[in-house]
Parts: structure tokens; sequence; C-alpha cells
């Protein structure tokens, strides 16, 4: 029995979302803080650091 392609893009989609999972937890570990950054349009960026007080100093906190 064949496998088809959604069946093949399925499993490929789980691996790629594992892997993502990993890489997150990974990084959370390393950096436990992070800077959250918010722009004109309301998006939200995160930025892993070592030093978030310094981070916020060069970004200018609001």
């Amino acid at each position: 029995m064949q496998p088809d392609g959604n069946t093949v893009g399925f499993w490929i989609a789980i691996v790629l979302f594992t892997l993502a999972m990993f890489y997150h937890a990974g990084t959370r570990a390393r950096y436990p803080q992070v800077v959250t950054v918010t722009t004109a349009d309301s998006r939200l960026i995160a930025i892993y650091t070592d030093d978030p007080e310094r981070v916020a100093r060069m970004l200018g906190v609001t």
C-alpha cells in the first residue's frame, strides 16, 4: 500500500512541528527572561537575551 501525498505531508508537518518545539524549548531554557516588544501595528516580538534590562534600555522602554 502506497501512502498518498496527504499522509506524507502530514508526517512531514508533524516532524517539523516537533523540531520547532524542541528548538523553542531549548532557547527558553538558555534564556529564561524575554524582552517583549510591541510594534506599531500591535505585533509582538520576543527577544531572548542574557540581560533583558540592557536590551530594554537600548530599545527605549515606554
